[in-house]
């Protein structure tokens, strides 16, 4: 084989080779979920949470979504994809050992006055550490400093609450909603096909079926702008979700 015939041969491996590589573990998250609970939903379910035993029907939390967390979707484990088991940042053994402690075991999240202020606000789980646990499981591989990341799960969250879908929501507590209707809600925000981006997620209580929690997909590179299409990561094909045609928006209280 000639020099230049091989120096080819070896550009064309190499190319091959980066091609079927694995996502590494260490690579920038291309996209984030913003998780945001409906916390009346939640309280009916963990009544007994501090966050829940002094909610109210006039709290910021009782008609609003709140803040759950802001997951980097990343292939921890390699394996070529992205779903529970790449959940935490951190490898093992450290994993195992923070799974086993209670939240506020963890380390104490030292974030400026204003950000916390804020925080406690969109976060009511506060009150029971889910920052800490949220910024070991998730934060510590977002590519950001604490205060960033939490900032950037603040900003997200509150421009959310500005969408007229919030808005709608809000307005139907206590009531029934076809899951058609809050999709296409959804779209009139954020453009057509974007409901793709959106992930419903229902618990059962009783015979009754709670709108729980919604999960959005948002580009990594758009994560500091402002809520809008070209936030959402859409995939080609909508996700799976646990909410029927129809489910309950849970009133506070």
């Amino acid at each position: 084989m000639n020099q230049a015939r091989g120096r080819r041969m070896f550009i064309l491996l190499a190319a091959v080779c980066l091609w079927v590589s694995p996502v590494q573990a260490d690579e920038s998250p291309r996209d984030f979920t913003l998780a945001l609970s409906w916390q009346p939903a939640f309280c009916e379910l963990s009544a007994r949470k501090p966050e829940c035993r002094n909610q109210t029907a006039q709290r910021w939390d009782a008609r609003h979504f709140t803040l759950h967390g802001l997951w980097p979707n990343l292939d921890r484990n390699r394996d070529g994809r992205i779903d529970g088991s790449d959940n935490y940042c951190l490898p093992e053994p450290r994993r195992s050992q923070v799974i086993g402690r209670t939240w506020r075991e963890l380390d104490a999240i030292d974030l400026p006055a204003s950000v916390k202020r804020d925080l406690d606000r969109v976060m009511p789980g506060t009150s029971s550490w889910l920052e800490r646990h949220q910024w070991t499981k998730h934060g510590t591989c977002a590519g950001m400093d604490r205060a960033a990341y939490f900032q950037l799960a603040i900003a997200r969250t509150d421009d959310f609450a500005a969408t007229a879908l919030s808005k709608l929501v809000a307005g139907s507590t206590g009531g029934d909603v076809a899951r058609r209707d809050f999709l296409a809600a959804f779209e009139a925000d954020f453009g057509k096909g974007s409901a793709k981006a959106l992930r419903l997620i229902c618990d059962r209580l009783g015979g009754t079926v709670l709108l729980s929690e919604i999960r959005l997909q948002l580009r990594a590179e758009t994560l500091a702008q402002p809520l809008s299409r070209a936030s959402l990561a859409i995939p080609a094909k909508a996700p799976g979700g646990s909410c029927p045609a129809h489910f309950r928006i849970d009133a506070a209280g």
